[in-house]
């Protein structure tokens, strides 16, 4: 599985297709000014701004990419978190009917965030993405697939549940595993979301 990392040789070309996903929720602004917070993200005014996309220096050097990170997951928190949801979600239909389990989609390209995120945020599911990515990085399965869901996961997943014992327990390790052996630059991205975002030192 090394192989599927030569396709991103670096931060900006990996961010890069994380960018192209985030086109496509709907109803989201992006916008690089500040807003007071009294006005509503999902307030008509706010459309997709590709401005942002186009604009934004995403580097390791710059910081950028916590910005970007952190504009992605307001918006997306805004628009889709549900802490309750009666019918089963969008991300467990679609690991259901494409993959059949988690083990089998986290080598596997993600969907786009608009179909993880549709009909609610499953947190049950996002806790057992977060422990299957962490069990695979530990039996020695790369892909950089892993690292997309990772992302994806990181961007969705509340700071409550983050502090379940389990999932913090789970983060750590990942954020260790990403700590060790050969630095990728998707390795210090995820590390670096994890230690920012979510307290893990």
């Amino acid at each position: 599985m090394g192989d599927t990392y030569n396709s991103y040789e670096s931060v900006e070309e990996y961010l890069a297709s994380v960018k192209l996903e985030a086109n496509s929720l709907p109803n989201i602004g992006i916008s690089s000014e500040r807003h007071t917070e009294s006005k509503k993200l999902d307030h008509p005014e706010y459309t997709i701004m590709l401005e942002l996309n186009k604009s934004y220096d995403i580097t390791l050097e710059s910081g950028k990419w916590e910005e970007y990170f952190s504009l992605l997951r307001k918006l997306v928190r805004s628009k889709y978190s549900r802490q309750y949801i009666s019918v089963p979600s969008s991300l467990v239909k679609y690991i259901k009917e494409n993959h059949h389990d988690w083990k089998g989609s986290v080598i596997n390209p993600p969907p786009p965030l608009e179909t993880i995120c549709a009909g609610g945020i499953h947190f049950d599911a996002v806790q057992e993405g977060v422990e299957v990515i962490k069990s695979e990085l530990e039996k020695g399965t790369y892909s950089i697939h892993i690292f997309e869901w990772a992302f994806y996961l990181l961007t969705i997943i509340d700071d409550l549940h983050a502090l379940s014992e389990d999932v913090a327990s789970n983060l750590q390790k990942i954020k260790r595993y990403c700590l060790k052996g050969d630095i990728t630059p998707q390795k210090i991205l995820i590390a670096s979301i994890i230690s920012k975002y979510f307290h893990q030192k």
